[in-house]
């Protein structure tokens, strides 16, 4: 018997979280510091990670992140390259916390893989609600706001797998992951 097996976004990896080299550089320079100076500030081992950052080959590690955040007197997310705080995806936010994959999975009594779906956008099954309140207080935010997060990172992803893949399979495997999840919704709300 043949089986038809869907392509789902399970293998999805989300880019790296996007910091602002430009705005790192600026911050930098703004500051008068040089990068080694601001590699002893952040704790980090030479220039070359302070550079690799600011040319966008490298990511400073969340930890990291708030460290450069603090040194510049900025907020973290004003490192990142979105418009605000309200377009952040879940990964984002865990990162803008300074917190990393295994700390927020232990805070939310869940595993890292399953924390790194949510985070790629690539889940099939949305964490529960009781799971949302635990990320919402470990992330120091709302519900509301970890369902967003939820949200964009799926939106994300769906933007970034087109990117990748083509416009049609794309559009084929985004669609049967939210058909899915109305469908989930809609079960709950009216019943089986």
């Amino acid at each position: 018997m043949l089986t038809f097996r869907a392509p789902y976004l399970l293998s999805f990896q989300a880019p790296p979280t996007p910091v602002s080299a430009a705005r790192l550089r600026d911050l930098r320079l703004s500051n008068g510091w040089t990068q080694q100076a601001l590699s002893m500030m952040v704790g980090v081992r030479g220039a070359a990670a302070v550079s690799a950052w600011e040319r966008g080959l490298a990511v400073p590690r969340p930890a990291t992140l708030l460290r450069i955040a603090r040194a510049f007197g900025v907020e973290p997310v004003d490192l990142l390259q979105r418009d605000g705080f309200e377009a952040l995806a879940l990964r984002e936010l865990r990162v803008v916390r300074g917190m990393s994959l295994r700390e927020l999975a232990a805070a939310a009594s869940t595993s890292t893989s399953t924390l790194r779906r949510w985070e790629s956008g690539s889940y099939v099954r949305a964490p529960g609600s009781d799971v949302v309140r635990a990320l919402a207080r470990a992330l120091d935010v709302q519900p509301a706001r970890v369902e967003e997060a939820l949200v964009n990172a799926r939106d994300a992803a769906c933007r970034f797998s087109r990117d990748l893949s083509g416009e049609w399979f794309a559009d084929l495997r985004c669609d049967k992951l939210v058909r899915r999840e109305l469908s989930q919704q809609l079960v709950g709300i009216l019943g089986p």
